[in-house]
């Protein structure tokens, strides 16, 4: 293995790894906000409002190892 492509595969890693701890959140807060509106009291549109910045601030998380040093 030359060491271009260990490199490319030391990024990939890391790359793979966020993508399915993000996979995995998107499913927990999917069930997690039922009892946190409850127990927050929270209507339905703000639990949405939650739900949806959640899910606006995953994807940009697997870009930052790719990131040029």
């Amino acid at each position: 293995m030359s060491a271009a492509q260990h490199q490319a595969g030391a990024r990939i890693w890391p790359v793979g790894r966020r993508l399915a701890c993000g996979a995995q959140d998107k499913v927990n807060i999917s069930v997690a906000i039922i009892p946190m509106a409850q127990d927050f009291g929270w209507s339905p549109t703000v639990a949405g409002l939650v739900q949806s910045s959640f899910f606006y601030g995953v994807p940009p998380q697997p870009a930052a190892p790719l990131r040029v040093q």
